[in-house]
């Protein structure tokens, strides 16, 4: 995976998914080869305690996950006061804009204007500590992932996304879909 994913030197990755998921075995076997540090959390309900603990570079999980952080965060919003709830949305839309063109290669995936510096310090500068401060790659696998949540996923700033297929060997990319990177690793020829 190191090519794929830039993979350097004191990388830590948070393991949550249970060893026998093909998805999680093969990712945690592809770290440990590349000398990422593999920290298995208790239990994917301890996730949110362990994220600031822990404070991963990587984060690899299923759909589901993704689907579940989104939905925490999109509920406090709404329990936030109405100020906020629009200070959220108005920073999510420019972080949504700015993520669509540069997948367009008319921008930078780095807030660089006064809008996006701007939203980047008032509102994804609180969320960033939530999930340890220094995530700099998601990988999503073995279904597909809602637009919208990917969507979410990708607009906080400093992050890499990439999707993969069912084992983490081969994937295939969407036209249309965001996603930042693709994961592309030779697939094992079988020994039959």
């Amino acid at each position: 995976l190191e090519p794929c994913l830039n993979i350097r030197e004191h990388e830590v990755a948070l393991s949550f998914l249970p060893l026998s998921h093909a998805f999680e075995r093969t990712i945690v076997y592809s770290y440990l080869m590349d000398g990422v540090t593999v920290v298995f959390a208790e239990h994917i309900d301890s996730l949110a305690r362990d994220l600031p603990r822990v404070a991963p570079t990587l984060l690899t999980a299923v759909p589901r996950v993704f689907e579940k952080l989104h939905a925490r965060i999109r509920d406090a919003v709404q329990q936030a006061p109405a100020a906020r709830r629009w200070l959220f949305g108005w920073a999510l839309a420019i972080a949504l804009d700015r993520v669509r063109r540069a997948q367009l290669g008319q921008a930078s995936y780095t807030p660089s204007g006064w809008k996006e510096q701007l939203a980047d310090r008032l509102v994804f500068s609180k969320v960033r500590p939530r999930v340890g401060g220094r995530l700099r790659i998601l990988v999503s696998g073995s279904a597909p992932l809602p637009r919208q949540t990917r969507e979410f996923c990708i607009s906080g700033p400093r992050v890499r996304w990439h999707t993969a297929d069912d084992t983490a060997y081969s994937q295939t990319p969407i036209v249309g879909e965001l996603a930042e990177g693709t994961l592309r690793v030779p697939p094992v020829a079988s020994s039959r």
